[in-house]
């Protein structure tokens, strides 16, 4: 393939992903002379915590922040209409949003619902319509575990999968072979992630692309090899790639080694929120930070351990995000 054939077919592949998604395009319009950047927001706030419970007016304040730096808008709820629709505002109002979480550890290792909540709150002050945010994971039985109280009728919906059910079609592509859950096939036209910073005991660290995980059917088939390239496979499935508006890591609390159920001595409070609009940056990001406790701790790396999470640089190869930690702005806000 000539030079000029391959870098028009890379632009191709960027210029999609912008249009899917309108935050992305500054990020992809790059030649051979430029290269690409993205931007991850880390939000912190010490004193989220009082004892052991959250304090909701600080979640609210952290998750502000987090949205506001990574639009570069200073009204919150004008950021959140950019982050769901972009320009689109006439859209706001048909949007159906459904927020992933992770509960799969329960309460202590899981996505907050606190956070969960006032999320979901927030895309309602932005005016997404009363019922249409969602949030979700596989089950019931894992959201009550976690702490989440199941609705489903009220203006914010929450239950799982078994709810509803998996699609009866099978989607396949590249290593990936699953029935997925009808939320992300039929209800859902923009999906928010919410997953928990810590590390996999197979694939390295379990943070937003391994989150979808919990939309299929067969997440036992994917971990082998690291997890590599069943990961990154399931991010670019259209119907992920093409609805997925913000990946928002819940690094309240975080656990650096024995993952992923809860493990208290490997636990640490990061009191941080990790927000971006390309999956792969926030996981590269997520990872190091992973890294860096694990290190603080005379612990291995993953890649001396044999798991290191090689499919986010897969997932960089099918133009997915940014997975080069030099091409990527780290906001603290």
């Amino acid at each position: 393939m000539e030079r000029r054939e391959f870098l028009a077919g890379t632009m191709g592949v960027g210029l999609g992903m912008a249009l899917a998604n309108p935050l992305l395009i500054e990020n992809v319009l790059a030649t051979d002379k430029v290269s690409p950047t993205t931007k991850v927001v880390i939000a912190h706030d010490s004193a989220v915590f009082s004892g052991d419970a959250l304090i909701h007016d600080r979640i609210t304040t952290i998750v502000d922040r987090a949205v506001t730096s990574l639009t570069d808008i200073s009204d919150p709820l004008d950021a959140w209409r950019k982050v769901i629709v972009g320009d689109n505002l006439s859209r706001i109002s048909k949007a159906r949003v459904a927020i992933k979480v992770n509960t799969l550890s329960g309460k202590r290792m899981c996505t907050h619902p606190e956070l969960a909540m006032v999320v979901a709150h927030r895309l309602l002050a932005a005016g997404v319509s009363q019922g249409d945010v969602l949030v979700w994971d596989r089950s019931g039985d894992e959201l009550k575990y976690a702490g989440y109280f199941i609705e489903r009728s009220s203006p914010i919906k929450v239950y799982g999968t078994d709810e509803v059910g998996y699609s009866s079609q099978l989607t396949s592509h590249r290593s990936i072979g699953s029935f997925f859950s009808k939320i992300v096939t039929e209800w859902a036209t923009d999906l928010i992630n919410i997953p928990v910073l810590k590390d996999h005991g197979i694939v390295g660290v379990t943070l937003g692309m391994k989150n979808f995980y919990g939309a299929v059917h067969n997440p036992n088939k994917y971990h082998p090899n690291t997890g590599d390239p069943y990961v990154a496979d399931l991010s670019d499935v259209p119907m992920i790639r093409d609805k997925l508006r913000l990946v928002l890591v819940d690094g309240l609390e975080a656990q650096y080694h024995g993952g992923p159920p809860y493990q208290k001595q490997w636990a640490w409070r990061e009191c941080s929120l990790v927000a971006s609009n390309d999956p792969v940056a926030v996981d590269r990001v997520g990872w190091s930070m992973i890294e860096n406790q694990r290190t603080k701790h005379g612990l291995p790396t993953l890649a001396e351990e044999k798991r290191e999470p090689k499919y986010i640089f897969t997932a960089e190869k099918l133009g997915l995000g940014i997975a080069d930690l030099s091409k990527i702005t780290q906001i603290e806000a």
